[in-house]
């Protein structure tokens, strides 16, 4: 198990749902990881950005 299912596992168990990989092609693992350690630490879910038509993702 890498250290990335670790954590999408432990957020699971701490808030019931998935981490929603939001964008997640923008972001390397690490980034993913940090953030997924941020909203366990905080005890808050992930805080989804609203999808913008006009941007280029």
């Amino acid at each position: 198990m890498t250290e990335l299912d670790k954590k999408l596992h432990a957020y699971r168990d701490a808030f019931g749902e998935d981490y929603v990989f939001q964008f997640g092609f923008l972001k390397t693992e690490e980034e993913i990881i940090a953030e997924i350690e941020a909203c366990l630490c905080s005890e808050k879910k992930q805080k989804l950005e609203k999808y913008d038509s006009r941007k280029d993702y």
